[in-house]
């Protein structure tokens, strides 16, 4: 509290803790939803390891540790996408509404693991590979229209957020193009 500042937990998410950026900096939408989506990314992993603690007590155990790999692996990738846009034009140059684009899809991935764990307690027909290999049987009708919507939207939206990712990356200055400039 050396500046005055009694401690909160929404002080994390303060502009305040911004200080040391340019005001230019801390209003570059693709910053502001680079750190989004790695809070968000953090959160999906810790939220895997404790989901992974429960994989044993679900009705479908081998489903449930389907969840905790994919909770896992999204976080993961959450965190790597939201390094990609907090690093900037200089690797990753995208325009401000594909940010916003890539922050709502990784936001997406949460009703995906959330249609995961359904299928890990109710079971499922729609995952049918996954279904199948755990030897779980159907969920009721609504239950499974419930993971049906909750996994393909997410599913198409993730892969939009990283066509745009990586449209990004490739439409990111080169060394070459720096030296040109130089020149």
């Amino acid at each position: 509290a050396s500046r005055g500042h009694t401690w909160s937990p929404s002080r994390w998410y303060s502009s305040r803790d911004t200080h040391f950026l340019s005001k230019h900096q801390r209003t570059m939408p693709h910053q502001a939803a680079g750190r989004k989506v790695i809070r968000s990314g953090c959160l999906m992993v810790l939220a895997g390891l404790v989901y992974g603690l429960t994989v044993h007590d679900q009705k479908y155990p081998r489903l449930a540790l389907a969840a905790h790999i994919q909770f896992m692996t999204e976080g993961v990738l959450s965190v790597v996408a939201g390094l990609l846009l907090v690093a900037g034009p200089k690797l990753c140059a995208v325009p401000g509404w594909a940010a916003r684009i890539i922050m709502a899809g990784h936001f997406s991935m949460w009703s995906q693991v959330g249609s995961e764990c359904l299928a890990a307690h109710y079971g499922t027909s729609f995952l049918q590979l996954a279904a199948k290999a755990a030897d779980a049987g159907p969920a009721p009708p609504h239950i499974d229209n419930a993971i049906a919507a909750m996994h393909i939207g997410p599913g198409l939206f993730i892969m939009l957020s990283w066509a745009l990712l990586v449209w990004g990356v490739f439409a990111a200055p080169t060394v070459d193009d720096a030296s040109k400039k130089s020149k």
